[in-house]
């Protein structure tokens, strides 16, 4: 066999594991869109109102968060986030909850990207486990993440502050 042969077989292998590892890969990572793709009407107001129902964490510092996440208490799924200083942090007291969102949009007020809502959809493989819902607020996005075990677990990375020239997050 000739070495550019050798060399097409290696590349089209290559190739055959990466398409595999994708497809497998996606029944493992689930998504983050807008409560309107999935038929609600609900907004940040609202979950203001129902904060007593979730469990809330931040990421960022509390004077300028990235993100707030809304788990539910009564989830089916335990969501693995990591915590401390770079990463996720309990809001323990849920009077402030209106004082970070409140910080979260003054942050990006002069940029082009506003804070949105996103419902956290869980991946294919945990569809089963899936009411209630988990949800982002931020101008980024992050999806959750199956992590393998006994149990069903996700994962949802920390969404650090981005900074420009400008000081303000993109």
């Amino acid at each position: 066999m000739e070495l550019w042969q050798i060399i097409l077989i290696g590349i089209c292998l290559l190739l055959l594991i990466v398409v595999l590892r994708r497809a497998a890969s996606g029944r493992d990572r689930g998504k983050a869109v807008p409560p309107s793709a999935v038929g609600q009407k609900i907004g940040i107001k609202d979950l203001q109102q129902k904060a007593d129902e979730y469990n809330i964490y931040y990421s960022g510092k509390s004077a300028t968060p990235a993100a707030i996440v809304f788990i539910p208490k009564e989830s089916r799924v335990i969501w693995d986030l990591k915590q401390g200083m770079n990463w996720w942090k309990p809001l323990k007291d849920k009077s402030r909850l209106k004082e970070l969102i409140d910080a979260l949009d003054r942050e990006l007020q002069g940029s082009t990207i506003k804070a949105g809502l996103r419902v956290l959809v869980l991946p294919p493989s945990l569809e089963p486990y899936s009411p209630p819902q988990a949800y982002l607020y931020s101008d980024q996005v992050a999806t959750p993440k199956k992590i393998s075990g006994s149990y069903p677990r996700v994962s949802l990375r920390a969404i650090r502050e981005i900074r420009h020239s400008g000081g303000l997050r993109r």
